[in-house]
């Protein structure tokens, strides 16, 4: 989730005011390209990511637990800021940028929508026979060599996470799984027989 707010506040305010200074006339068009060229890098990386995640998620076998992931009702919200904003950018562009330009645009926008939200929301949250599938990112239980348990926020606490899981693996960055309540115990129990390093 932390990766869509991200998004949200670097793309938005950037394309946005890049967008009036270009209709101004107060920044040259090379600026714009070079923002849009690194903005297609970005995409091309996200689908990348997209296709490389499907692809070793089913190299770690079947599903042992599908984790809970944050409400519908959050996920939705998410989505229709997403759209809300993708809409805001088609009708602030009909009338000051040409057809070709306003196309272009809205592309780059769709797909980096598409990226976010894919990666975000809806890339999962399972526990495999092999290792851990969790918004995203990939974990073999062979690369995993200590976990721990600590306490979430509270606005996790108040939508029913009681327990936050940090999970250090080899040569990469500590991932945090938000645990929910009713799967405290099991998530546990998997962790214990699977981890045998662990630090709890």
């Amino acid at each position: 989730m932390k990766l869509i707010l991200i998004a949200l506040a670097i793309y938005m305010p950037i394309s946005f005011i890049l967008m009036i200074l270009s209709v101004l006339g107060l920044i040259p068009d090379i600026v714009v390209v070079i923002w849009y060229i690194v903005l297609g890098a970005l995409i091309v990386s996200g689908i990348a990511r997209i296709l490389i995640t499907e692809r070793l998620k089913k190299s770690l076998g079947g599903s042992v637990l599908e984790l809970r992931g944050i409400p519908t009702a959050i996920k939705i919200g998410y989505v229709c800021l997403w759209v809300a904003f993708f809409l805001a950018e088609y009708v602030s562009t009909e009338h000051f940028i040409n057809s070709v330009r306003r196309l272009e645009l809205l592309s780059w926008s769709g797909a980096g929508i598409i990226d976010v939200l894919y990666l975000g929301i809806f890339a999962g949250r399972f526990i495999m026979e092999d290792g851990i599938v969790y918004d995203g990112t990939i974990l073999g239980w062979n690369e995993i060599y200590s976990y721990e348990w600590k306490n979430p926020s509270n606005v996790m606490k108040r939508i029913g996470f009681s327990s936050k899981l940090l999970v250090r693996a080899k040569k990469k960055p500590e991932l945090k799984m938000n645990i929910h309540d009713e799967q405290l115990e099991s998530v546990g129990d998997i962790f214990r027989r699977k981890v045998f390093n662990s630090s709890v």
